[in-house]
């Protein structure tokens, strides 16, 4: 769980300015939005991890290590 203390200052920096929408929200609320918004890089690699790795093996062999560190983080 996100830090509640700093959920809403900290979600406003992250959407780009202090939105009056984020007035409406509870501080828990701000905080659990908050959570979701880092973690989403992190579950939408793993949803198109396999369907990268498919596209990237149809490549030339020579181009796969550089596409894979571009799109996936890491050589192998």
């Amino acid at each position: 769980m996100t830090d509640t203390t700093t959920a809403r200052s900290r979600l406003a920096g992250e959407l780009g300015g202090d939105l009056a929408a984020l007035d409406t929200l509870s501080e828990e609320q701000c905080a659990d939005l908050l959570g979701l918004l880092e973690q989403a890089p992190d579950r939408d690699l793993e949803c198109c991890e396999p369907q990268l790795r498919d596209s990237i093996d149809t490549l030339p062999r020579v181009c796969r290590p550089a596409v894979r560190r571009v799109f996936l983080g890491r050589w192998r």
